[in-house]
């Protein structure tokens, strides 16, 4: 597995706010990295929520939509996806990566028959980006998006611990696959990483619906790494018991990150949590959130 010589991640939506940017429910980054042979390569991470927001804070924050080589849907969810078709035709179509389910028809149900969508919108769809020149490439398996930038593949299951949803009794979420209803473990949820030379392995996740200790072991797995430096993205924490998160905090403990900036869906007290036992390590996210790995200061940055 190759490495790559930097990497700059710019939070371009995200809950929070700093600055001149728009907050709003929802993940994205931009990522600007230098590959092993010197080589530039910018890569999309998730679309946001609310695509006015989305390109709104794109223009604020200067970022060159149609400089961008490569994108990564994380998963099929409305909240990271808003803005592709508007991404795709700035860029003059790229290749988009993601998981076969990822444009799956999904919903949670209440017990009294109340359905909301939690799908990618209904006007994205694989032929919508294909017509504005995109390639769509769904594997499930681990896929090199641009020189050492690699998603995880699917996540194996494996903690005893770990849901991809935190659900009343009377609450479940459901997809349609080939015409049928089936729950709804949103299997398509994938993650990238890195190795960044001199600094360590870098892992960035949309929500972390498999478990942010499923992904560091599939991680490990698939790259031999033992110690990692920074986690970065939505950790789906929010609604979790006390015992849930406490637990996931000791997964993290055991491989020493140097920086831990979670976001979007962790939620306050989860966030909380993860300061309390990571103070030094912890960084705040928000939209308008600079981050130069490897050289990342005390004080915030801002771009």
């Amino acid at each position: 597995m190759r490495s790559i010589r930097n990497l700059n991640i710019y939070t371009i939506v995200e809950n929070m706010v700093g600055g001149k940017g728009w907050g709003s429910w929802g993940l994205s980054f931009f990522l600007e990295i230098e590959d092993a042979n010197g080589d530039n390569k910018n890569v999309l991470f998730d679309a946001g929520g609310n695509k006015e927001v989305f390109m709104h804070n794109a223009k604020a924050f200067e970022i060159d939509l149609s400089n961008i080589d490569a994108i990564f849907l994380s998963h099929g969810h409305w909240d990271h996806s808003s803005a592709i078709l508007e991404v795709v035709k700035a860029s003059g179509g790229v290749k988009l990566f993601t998981h076969p389910d990822a444009f799956c028809s999904r919903f949670h149900i209440t017990n009294d028959g109340r359905k909301r969508e939690l799908g990618i919108q209904k006007e994205i769809t694989i032929s919508q980006i294909e017509n504005l020149g995109a390639e769509i490439i769904l594997n499930s398996k681990p896929v090199e998006i641009v020189p050492g930038l690699w998603t995880t593949g699917e996540v194996e299951r494996i903690s005893d611990f770990e849901t991809a949803f935190s659900l009343d009794e009377d609450e479940s979420v459901v997809k349609i696959v080939d015409g049928k209803k089936i729950d709804d473990n949103i299997i398509d949820d994938q993650s990238l990483w890195t190795e960044v030379e001199g600094v360590g392995p870098i892992i960035l996740t949309g929500c972390a619906h498999a478990g942010l200790i499923n992904i560091i072991q599939k991680i490990k797995k698939i790259s031999n790494f033992e110690k990692f430096y920074g986690l970065l993205g939505g950790t789906h924490l929010v609604g979790r018991s006390d015992d849930y998160i406490k637990k996931t905090i000791q997964g993290i403990k055991s491989h020493e990150f140097k920086l831990l900036s979670p976001c979007h869906c962790t939620g306050f007290k989860a966030s909380c949590y993860i300061y309390g036992s990571f103070q030094k390590e912890f960084h705040l996210n928000y939209c308008g959130r600079k981050f130069e790995i490897g050289n990342l200061n005390l004080e915030e940055q801002v771009f």
